[in-house]
């Protein structure tokens, strides 16, 4: 499904809390932060990421939840090696104070803190949830997006179908405005009908917009394809950026072929509305 790169994804269970955030990207990037115990688990979460999305920058929490417990136990190894340690340096200072346990405690390394044994199971499950989670709501993000493209490539086609009737007329325009030309100049002599013919033939030439039109025609039913088939599993994204440039390219090759306005108005409207196009290629995977 066509998704956009925003979203959020929440879940708990099993002791853990998973916060999954997603914001654009040109490619994907994955930073997860998890509990020192847990960094094994690492390289997996981030495979499953890259199984259900392809674009995005991830930004991936695991915390503990409240409900879960610790047990903390004594190193009495060391305990003891300390308490020697702190005696030869009461009897080598002759210092008369007791050694007592507060002296030990500021070791923190005589206590060890151990978590409670946990299922590996149980805590993917509850990453695949949030991931899960994420995606619902990246793919309802979209459907805004995708009314708004879908609406936008309606403008263009009629945009280019406007400019297809206006170029139709541009050649006889051309004709007449050449032949007033002449004729103005050399009102005495009688116009050559076979050379002037060449003349138009050559202007048409030169003026004829009929391939890109073509193109450009192409490029908008190819996008209007994509964005109609939600289940396209490609990157949307940057086909849609791709094609937005060529049909740009289209339309700076149709502008330096004429000088008529209502084909150069209509081609600077569609540049407009291209650009939205190009701002949500930014914006969906």
């Amino acid at each position: 499904m066509i998704q956009s790169m925003t979203g959020f994804g929440f879940a708990e269970g099993g002791g853990f809390k998973v916060e999954i955030r997603s914001v654009n990207h040109r490619h994907m990037e994955i930073s997860i932060k998890l509990p020192t115990h847990l960094l094994e688990h690492d390289l997996v979460i981030r495979q499953m990421l890259k199984r259900k999305f392809l674009r995005g920058k991830f930004d991936v929490n695991v915390l503990l939840s409240g409900d879960t417990r610790h047990r903390v136990k004594p190193n009495l190894k060391l305990a003891k090696e300390l308490y020697e340690v702190l005696q030869n340096l009461k009897d080598e200072f002759s210092i008369q104070e007791p050694i007592s346990l507060a002296h030990l405690l500021i070791f923190r390394e005589i206590l060890l803190s151990e978590e409670m044994e946990y299922s590996s199971d149980e805590l993917l499950q509850i990453v695949e949830e949030a991931i899960n989670k994420l995606y619902e709501m990246r793919v309802r993000e979209s459907d805004e997006i995708i009314r708004d493209i879908l609406s936008i490539l309606n403008t263009l086609k009629d945009l280019r179908d406007q400019i297809e009737i206006y170029s139709k007329d541009s050649i006889n325009e051309h004709r007449d405005k050449l032949f007033k030309k002449i004729t103005d100049l050399v009102s005495t002599i009688q116009i050559d009908e076979w050379r002037f013919s060449q003349e138009v033939a050559y202007i048409a030439q030169r003026l004829d917009i009929n391939e890109e039109l073509v193109r450009l025609k192409s490029h908008l039913e190819n996008l209007e394809k994509v964005f109609v088939r939600k289940h396209e599993e490609e990157a949307v994204g940057k086909k849609l950026d791709f094609l937005s440039q060529e049909i740009l390219r289209e339309l700076n090759t149709v502008a330096s072929k004429t000088d008529n306005i209502d084909i150069i108005n209509k081609v600077i409207e569609m540049k407009l509305h291209i650009e939205k196009l190009r701002e949500h290629a930014q914006n969906i995977q």
